[in-house]
């Protein structure tokens, strides 16, 4: 069984890494959406460093706060969410990620599941209609807020996916799907970045990427045998693989608990496993993406299999025999008082 001890330097690495590449995702978010896609951000951002760093306070806890890991938190919920959300919604994800998710576990390091899949999770139970309503991307234009009346959503690749509708290339376009001119979460549209950012992460934490390498495949696997496209298993893989917030949860969502598994075949088959039940809860599920109720159900599986067990203490012959020694005068004695 693996020990749930994980080096804090390479988590702390693996965070440094992920703000920066958050930050080249909300470049492209400022690109196609605006200022508004960076008071989003920063909204978020500073709702999860406050709560962290007040809640960790109110606790008596403030060796746990952590002010990287929260502004991560905050700012990864936003680029997850359509640029034409209000800004209260990433605020409350980011709320229920740091109140529900982190400060009753303490530090990082002891957390069962990951805050940004449980904000997520959430907003997607509790407002599902303004999660998976994406604005059309009309660079230069004014983004229109979810249900003003100028609002017109437009469908994302995932939502015709999860209709079974017949998606060629020319619906989008390979130039859209490469650079992110699609509608899509403001962060994760671009299969180009995405790729990119993966490829960077790799090279730099190259053992925390082995579970995100098991993900993808799996997900590739069940796009070629199970396609929900007519057009071919080469436009399945494709469509599955660029649509919602896949890639960005083999990044920075699957990787992040593979530090408790210290062998790699563990991780890798945590990875798959992931995988597996984010497709099956794509083509089955009541969301059009499920990937982070599924990080979240194999958080609760690996926090099971790490948790440590209470060791049995045995007891000693010799103590025994003594025990049992000592209590037969006892009684011998209660006797001879009666």
């Amino acid at each position: 069984m693996d020990k749930p001890k994980a080096s804090g330097k390479k988590k702390d690495t693996f965070i440094i890494d992920a703000l920066a590449m958050l930050a080249a995702m909300a470049v492209l978010a400022w690109y196609y959406y605006g200022e508004r896609a960076l008071r989003l951000i920063l909204f978020s951002a500073l709702t999860a460093l406050l709560l962290d760093w007040f809640g960790n306070s109110l606790l008596n806890n403030k060796q746990a706060a952590d002010p990287l890991y929260a502004l991560f938190t905050g700012a990864a919920i936003a680029l997850l969410l359509p640029a034409s959300s209000p800004y209260w919604l990433p605020v409350i994800g980011s709320s229920f990620a740091i109140i529900a998710a982190k400060l009753p576990f303490g530090g990082k390091d002891n957390l069962p599941f990951v805050p940004i899949a449980a904000g997520i999770a959430f907003l997607c139970i509790s407002f599902p209609q303004m999660v998976f309503s994406y604005p059309a991307v009309e660079q230069g234009a004014e983004v229109a807020v979810y249900g003003s009346p100028s609002f017109a959503p437009s469908a994302s690749i995932a939502e015709m996916l999860s209709k079974n509708n017949s998606i060629g290339v020319n619906v989008f376009g390979y130039l859209n799907i490469l650079t992110g001119a699609i509608p899509s979460p403001m962060g994760t549209g671009s299969l180009l970045l995405m790729s990119g950012i993966a490829l960077y992460m790799y090279l730099r934490n190259p053992k925390m990427f082995i579970s995100g390498a098991g993900f993808i495949a799996t997900c590739a696997i069940f796009a070629v045998l199970f396609p929900r496209v007519i057009t071919g298993r080469r436009i399945s893989l494709l469509m599955e693989l660029s649509s919602g917030m896949l890639l960005f949860a083999a990044i920075f969502l699957v990787p992040q608990k593979t530090l408790r598994l210290k062998n790699p075949t563990h991780r890798l088959l945590y990875g798959m496993a992931t995988g597996a039940v984010c497709m099956l809860l794509r083509y089955f599920g009541a969301y059009e993406e499920g990937v982070c109720f599924a990080v979240m159900l194999m958080n609760g599986v690996i926090a099971a299999m790490t948790s440590p067990r209470p060791v049995k203490s045995r007891k000693s012959p010799v103590l025994t025999e003594e025990k049992q020694t000592e209590d037969a005068v006892s009684s011998e004695r209660s006797v001879a008082y009666e």
